[in-house]
């Protein structure tokens, strides 16, 4: 099994409740906490417990940082210390949201992902940005700039799922209605998903696969730093990178898990 935690901003995005989606049916996936973080922490968990609850299992619900300068008090941050140093080589996390949260953590516990087996982070753009032609930074690093950075820089293993990639990992709206006429969790997450801003574009679903399945990733190591306002710079702290991957393997995969009765 591989034993998970997931960080995200779930409750304004529609790719959020996939990706938990994806997480929760998942046969090889056991999750183990889920940390809210951004300006709909509130509505977030209490989607995170509503899907929880229709798939019939427990995991732990923290929510933190709404923003950056709620970073102090952060029961977020404290579980994933906790949960982490006491359980070292054993987890995953995912970070799919602004990095508040783990930032957090971080100050708490320097070496904390040197404890993970590696850190997933959907974030960043290194060549685009939502249109090709654009230099607006990634919303999950505009949103704290300081947080990406020290998440970047710290020690252990990390791979970068930017915009780069994300971007092409589209699912149409109209495929996700099949959802409706599959089980109570399936038709929960599209009641939700409906209730949030919806982006065709997979995002943190190809970060998670990432995890899961690496081998239709395509890694390269790159110098990467975070300006002050979340643009990503190619000079910095040498950063593993998914800068491509095999869409029909990841269409096939993503389908096989969703949409599944």
């Amino acid at each position: 099994m591989i034993k998970t935690l997931l960080d995200t901003d779930l409750g304004t995005f529609s790719d959020d409740i996939l990706a938990l989606l994806f997480l929760l049916k998942h046969p090889e996936i056991e999750l183990k906490g889920i940390t809210i973080v951004g300006e709909d922490k509130e509505i977030g968990a209490d989607f995170t417990k509503q899907m929880l609850k229709s798939a019939g299992k427990q995991a732990p619900v923290y929510t933190g940082a709404k923003v950056p300068k709620e970073s102090a008090d952060n029961k977020a941050a404290d579980f994933l210390v906790n949960e982490i140093t006491s359980h070292k080589g054993e987890y995953n996390l995912v970070a799919i949201g602004q990095l508040t949260n783990v930032a957090s953590a971080l100050t708490k516990e320097p070496n904390l992902l040197a404890y993970l087996n590696s850190t997933y982070i959907m974030g960043g753009a290194l060549y685009r940005s939502y249109e090709l032609d654009s230099y607006t930074p990634e919303y999950n690093f505009a949103k704290d700039p300081k947080a990406a950075e020290k998440v970047v820089c710290a020690k252990g293993s990390k791979i970068l799922v930017p915009l780069d990639v994300t971007m092409n990992a589209v699912v149409k709206e109209a495929e996700l209605k099949k959802l409706k006429e599959l089980g109570e969790l399936e038709r929960k997450s599209l009641e939700l998903i409906d209730r949030c801003y919806l982006t065709e574009e997979m995002h943190d679903s190809l970060a998670v696969i990432a995890m899961t399945n690496p081998e239709i990733t395509t890694i390269e190591k790159r110098q990467i730093s975070i300006r002050e306002d979340g643009v990503v710079l190619t000079e910095g702290t040498e950063t593993d990178v998914c800068l491509d991957f095999d869409y029909d393997k990841f269409k096939k995969i993503f389908d096989g898990i969703i949409y599944k009765n």
